[in-house]
């Protein structure tokens, strides 16, 4: 069965996913959602790295996709009805470099049906594990949303650094685990991330001026933490106009500019973020 002659995915869920396949990401989807153009993609990835690919399903139809990749064993399938075992003895084979092989891993695995969740999330601890698998291991474990309850949410997102929704109207991301605690609180659309980031975009400027930074740093940490991009005029005209007050001075190295604060812009910057992070603690907390 071929795929749906449509574009393998948006310019936007490309700024999304950036930064999220150099580690294990969780993805959940549901049934209106191409969920295989999405894997197209991640495997695409993996190939082009030069890692290890394997691909873990219940059911797909990529494989004639990629049939010449198959053969020639840049990915090795794995049949998931054959029980968690064989994936993981799979995955530490060719995840440990004594073996021979070079310890980089790409896994795209899709549970799209009723599985051990227990053991699929004792698997993905092992994967996380330096000393249970010294390779590198990295790539998409997804989940048809409907199979999920909350507790294997919290769970799993307490061990995968970030979590995905793939569906077939919008994407959703949380926030990685690390950043709100040990497990995620819940899943926050896409669109709000973007309207708080573009709304505390001095802040986190001034954040980033904490030390030498070149505005083209500032505008890639934003889209690689958040998956937003911001108006690179907004970014520059800020620069430009603490560099006319004194409180940056600029560097050239190669064909960069870098931004330094000066001492006065130093103290400028620790007031400012203390008195907008004071503001928005008081809006916000109003009337509680």
């Amino acid at each position: 069965m071929d795929l749906p002659a449509e574009p393998l995915l948006s310019s936007r869920k490309t700024v999304f996913l950036a930064g999220s396949l150099h580690d294990i990401s969780l993805l959940a989807y549901d049934h209106d959602a191409n969920r295989f153009a999405f894997f197209q993609h991640v495997i695409s990835h993996g190939i082009s790295s030069q890692t290890q690919v394997i691909y873990a399903y219940f059911s797909t139809n990529l494989i004639a996709h990629f049939k010449q990749e198959i053969a020639r064993r840049k990915i090795i399938l794995y049949e998931l009805r054959n029980g968690i075992n064989g994936l993981a003895a799979l995955v530490n084979e060719h995840g440990n470099p004594v073996s021979g092989t070079s310890g980089r891993v790409h896994v795209v695995v899709d549970f799209s049906r009723q599985c051990d969740l227990p053991g699929v999330l004792a698997l993905i601890r092992d994967w996380k594990d330096p000393l249970a698998i010294p390779g590198l291991i990295s790539g998409i474990v997804a989940f048809d949303l409907n199979l999920l309850d909350e507790k294997f949410l919290h769970e799993i997102s307490a061990v995968i650094p970030s979590v995905i929704v793939l569906s077939g109207t919008t994407n959703l991301t949380t926030f990685p685990a690390g950043s709100r605690g040990p497990v995620i609180a819940g899943i926050i659309p896409q669109d709000i991330v973007e309207s708080v980031v573009k709304h505390s975009l001095e802040q986190l400027i001034l954040m980033s001026l904490k030390q030498p930074v070149t505005g083209f740093d500032i505008l890639k940490d934003i889209s690689d933490r958040f998956h937003v991009e911001v108006p690179i005029a907004r970014v520059y005209s800020y620069l430009y106009d603490l560099e006319n007050k004194g409180l940056v001075t600029t560097q050239i190295r190669g064909r960069s500019k870098i931004y330094v604060p000066t001492a006065p812009g130093r103290v400028f910057i620790d007031k400012r973020l203390y008195d907008l992070q004071a503001a928005h603690e008081y809006i916000l907390g109003y009337g509680r």
